[in-house]
């Protein structure tokens, strides 16, 4: 799918891949944290739209850096804070702003600096609720540096707890619609009917 389709449908896509790469890292012992971000004034034109990425603490430095496996982004140094101000990550470009859209308001481009103009913060495993760069303040940091680690023990045995091959089937579909969605429900203010591709079906067969 086009970046921009993702974008303002809110699908998630983004966030399912990050999310993923997160729980890797973090059962190997490295810190991470999610982080959502949006721009208020592309929701005017793009209702949902946003971008999720993590954050892992550097056990070098101890600073929380950028890392995104959906763009293939690292910003070494870097926290998604400094995004709006950072000159690499505003020369990467997710997509384009539409042409019937008035650009001069909008702009012309939605660029990952701009995308995390305003975040929330949040645990992909709940040990902590949501919390927005309004409510953390000058505590952005703070977020997430407490939370106990998902580490296996060193005495589980992982690998005799699955069998040597397994199967598993995975189905999707994408949700079409004349107009924007968010987080894969047609906005409240929008009635255009959304069309549903059929189910693709993929089996995958991993052998440990």
């Amino acid at each position: 799918r086009p970046p921009l389709d993702v974008l303002r449908a809110g699908m998630g896509g983004c966030g399912h891949i990050n999310l993923l790469m997160g729980l890797l890292l973090e059962l190997n012992g490295i810190r991470c944290r999610g982080v959502a971000g949006f721009d208020p004034l592309l929701r005017e034109i793009y209702p949902g739209a946003g971008h999720t990425a993590i954050e892992y603490e550097n056990p070098q430095t101890g600073r929380w850096e950028y890392l995104d496996a959906y763009l293939d982004v690292h910003l070494r140094g870097r926290s998604a804070r400094d995004l709006p101000n950072d000159a690499e990550a505003c020369s990467i470009r997710i997509a384009e702003v539409g042409k019937e859209f008035d650009r001069n308001r909008y702009g012309l481009m939605i660029d990952l600096g701009r995308i995390f103009r305003y975040r929330i913060y949040f645990d992909f495993a709940e040990r902590l609720p949501k919390a927005s760069m309004m409510q953390l303040a000058d505590r952005e940091d703070e977020f997430g540096r407490g939370w106990r680690l998902i580490c296996p023990r060193k005495s589980e045995k992982l690998a005799s707890a699955f069998a040597p091959a397994r199967t598993i089937y995975v189905r999707s579909r994408y949700i079409v619609a004349e107009k924007g969605m968010s987080n894969g429900y047609i906005h409240p203010i929008l009635t255009a009917a959304p069309v549903a591709s059929p189910w693709a079906v993929e089996k995958l067969t991993f052998v440990g």
